[in-house]
């Protein structure tokens, strides 16, 4: 019986002893590759830094820009720092877009997990409510994150900034065969959901929360104009026995981007002056990119998809019944799939249901607007094999079919937000946003970092971590405080484990727009919100890619928003 009894101590012991040593060895390894990792990096930012300096004597335009040593961010660090590297135990919360959760080893903690995620969201929001203005900063528009940095009527060919044209050229401008593609590889699908979703952030009305106006309208006006009032649908466009978005009314009427856009868009023939043309004559704008059509007539099938399904339940129910929880179907839907696969948070509101706090605004901060305008894209956009998938033309989507729109999107890269990768197609929005920034006098890059709670940069060749970009932005702006807020934006360097300023400024601000909707409130988010139970599971569990394939033909396309 003792024998027995030691042969199993022994057995055991050495599982646990295999166990450590297992353990170690893994531990060891990891330990090793981040040391390598870091090692790389130094090395690559002592490169980029004696670029910098030769610059610097050359031209002797370092002045207090750069004191001649290599920056805080960019020094050996000490072992255990990299140890707590390897662990993420530094206090990186906002740059990471996250919060540090030691114990989510556990088990069992999945719900606290994200409590804790959204209320993290929420802080940073809070943290952002707009100032108030003095009657000379006033621009007459509700929401800023910072006052303006000067008054208003001194912002006005203001000569302490580089020329536009001279800083496009020198700074944002793609140069002919070096496109660079999005560093995780995300597809023009992705890009045309992002940029479809936020699109009711534009509207006026918003107050920050989801309103699926992009789809359903902004006012009553336009929300009749979309209905067919039958059976609870929404109109849609028939051609070759398909059916599509009709052309929808969305008027943006926000005068954020009026002023800019005519200023800096004349006649100059591009897709965007065609574009902002059709705006302000109020004809459509989601027809004015085949990719936001494509978006728009996936949700308009899905919409009267859902409108049959719910008929066929409730025979008894009126149009408006259907209309009204279709389209809190079809918005849930989006929430879902915006959170779950677009930003990589789980939606479930329950978790947060006790200590929600209901931040909304009087209107989308024009610091954000600017941010989520912000796009890139490839040089040219290849449909099909013989012919260009114009901004202006969304016909090809109609005679091609929506199969091979999908296609396209789906295998073609979205491009970088970095320097000298914005090509023509977003040429003249570039500008535009530019122009407009310097009209409401924003203050510096470094500003809304300090804002947002991040570090600020000390130099420009730490934001920039690229000799190529730092040397040309020392010459036009001197020093790193004087980076205007969407230069920063645009060629900021970022690594893979934290998120660029872009990312953590509109994140949190999206984020806490779903958890302060209606429809996730604790009355709302049941399934007789939604028309019953398995509507409700439809909402829980929706994803891009059933969605897309319950509203066309998939057959050999695998939907997914990440280029191969």
């Amino acid at each position: 019986m003792v024998h027995v009894f030691v042969k199993r101590f022994n057995r055991k012991l050495q599982a646990f002893m295999n166990s450590c040593i297992g353990t170690f060895i893994v531990f060891f390894i990891l330990l090793l590759v981040t040391l390598y990792l870091e090692c790389d990096r130094l090395d690559k930012a002592r490169v980029i830094h004696e670029q910098y300096l030769d610059y610097c004597k050359m031209h002797e335009s370092c002045g207090q820009e750069h004191d001649l040593t290599m920056s805080t961010a960019e020094k050996p660090t000490s072992f255990m720092s990299f140890v707590l590297l390897l662990f993420r135990l530094e206090n990186t919360d906002v740059s990471r877009g996250r919060p540090t959760m030691w114990w989510s080893i556990f088990p069992f903690t999945s719900a606290l997990q994200l409590e804790t995620v959204y209320a993290f969201h929420q802080s940073a929001v809070k943290r952002l409510e707009y100032v108030s203005i003095d009657a000379d900063y006033d621009d007459g528009y509700a929401g800023r994150i910072l006052p303006p940095a000067r008054p208003l009527k001194c912002c006005e060919n203001d000569e302490s900034l580089p020329q536009l044209k001279t800083l496009y050229n020198d700074i944002f401008k793609r140069k002919p065969g070096q496109f660079v593609p999005d560093r995780k590889n995300r597809n023009l699908l992705f890009n045309a959901f992002y940029q479809y979703f936020v699109l009711q952030f534009f509207d006026v009305n918003s107050n920050l929360t989801v309103t699926a106006s992009q789809l359903y309208g902004s006012d009553a006006v336009s929300e009749r104009s979309m209905r067919s009032f039958s059976g609870g649908k929404l109109k849609t466009l028939e051609f070759n026995s398909d059916l599509y978005a009709p052309n929808q009314v969305f008027e943006l009427r926000s005068s954020v981007f009026s002023k800019a856009w005519k200023k800096s868009i004349s006649n100059d023939g591009s897709w965007l002056s065609r574009t902002i043309a059709r705006i302000f004559k109020r004809t459509d704008m989601l027809s004015a990119s085949p990719m936001l059509f494509v978006m728009s007539t996936i949700w308009v099938r899905e919409h009267n998809r859902v409108c049959d399904e719910l008929s066929q339940k409730s025979p008894a129910w009126t149009d408006e019944d259907l209309y009204t929880t279709a389209r809190n179907i079809v918005t849930g839907q989006m929430m879902i799939i915006m959170m779950n696969e677009i930003l990589n948070v789980k939606l479930r509101p329950e978790v947060y249901h006790h200590r929600v706090e209901n931040i909304r605004g009087v209107g989308t901060p024009i610091e954000l607007y600017l941010t989520m305008a912000v796009s890139s894209l490839p040089e040219k956009l290849m449909y099909n094999s013989t012919s260009l998938m114009h901004f202006s033309n969304t016909r090809q989507v109609l005679e091609g079919g929506l199969q091979n729109a999908m296609e396209f999107m789906v295998n073609s890269k979205m491009g970088g937000v970095t320097a000298h990768n914005d090509g023509a197609l977003t040429e003249s929005m570039t500008k535009a946003l530019i122009t407009l920034s310097r009209e409401h006098c924003l203050q510096g890059f470094n500003s809304y970092r300090r804002r947002l709670g991040l570090k600020s940069y000390k130099s420009i060749v730490e934001m920039t971590r690229n000799s190529d970009t730092a040397i040309p932005l020392l010459r036009l702006y001197q020093t790193v405080e004087k980076v205007e807020f969407l230069t920063g934006l645009l060629v900021e360097g970022t690594s893979s484990q934290v998120l660029s300023t872009a990312e953590v400024l509109t994140n949190s601000y999206i984020i806490n727009a779903i958890l302060t909707n209606n429809l996730t409130s604790l009355d709302s988010w049941v399934p007789y919100t939604f028309g019953g139970e398995d509507c409700f599971k439809l909402v829980k569990t929706a994803n891009l890619k059933s969605l897309v394939c319950r509203n066309m033909e998939c057959d050999g396309l695998d939907i997914q928003l990440y280029a191969k």
